[in-house]
């Protein structure tokens, strides 16, 4: 288990274990948001703020000189977490004004979009099967999302869905206001 230490300013990671607490060697930065660890324990990716801005970052376990600087502009990027196997750290950001989540990878050094949900996409967890579940907004509060399994070296998302009554997608939600319901949510974008 990791986390940031507030009453560090939160400037410094805790791994929190059977042995007690331990702060981890990271990178430079101003202070840190979300950290995840990749699957084989190797390598870490956090969200980091340095220099006014909120970026991914990934580094060797206990090797924080080796950073890879995954997102560096302007744009809020969060949410960092890893696919199963490893390769490609996937994480939000609000590049295109909405938050979407995008993937790096980490051999290649590309980046690419994965969804492009209407009203947006955050948290995003990659399962072994490959569909992509992510945090989003609905009528009634937020709800967790699932798209279909994706293929990560294409090029684009699938495009959104044409405004009609046969366009949905199964999804599970949770109302923020106690009631869960699942069903069938309409896709509506309005340009």
């Amino acid at each position: 288990l990791m986390a940031v230490d507030v009453a560090a300013a939160s400037d410094t990671v805790l791994r929190i274990g059977a042995s007690g607490r331990v702060a981890l060697p990271l990178p430079e930065g101003d202070a840190w948001s979300y950290l995840a660890t990749s699957p084989d324990g190797r390598w870490l990716a956090g969200a980091r703020h340095l220099n006014g801005a909120w970026d991914i970052v990934a580094w060797p376990a206990g090797r924080p000189q080796g950073v890879i600087a995954v997102t560096a502009d302007a744009t809020l990027d969060d949410d960092p977490a890893w696919s199963p196997s490893g390769d490609r750290v996937l994480f939000m950001s609000e590049r295109g004004g909405l938050s979407q989540v995008l993937a790096y990878g980490l051999a290649d050094h590309t980046l690419k979009r994965l969804t492009d949900a209407p009203a947006g996409a955050r948290q995003p967890a990659l399962a072994p099967d490959g569909a992509l579940y992510y945090a989003t907004f609905l009528w009634d509060g937020w709800a967790i999302a699932r798209v279909r399994p994706l293929a990560l070296g294409a090029a684009a998302p699938p495009a959104r869905p044409v405004l009609g009554r046969r366009n949905s997608v199964k999804t599970a939600t949770h109302a923020t206001r106690g009631r869960p319901s699942a069903g069938r949510v309409s896709l509506c974008w309005l340009s």
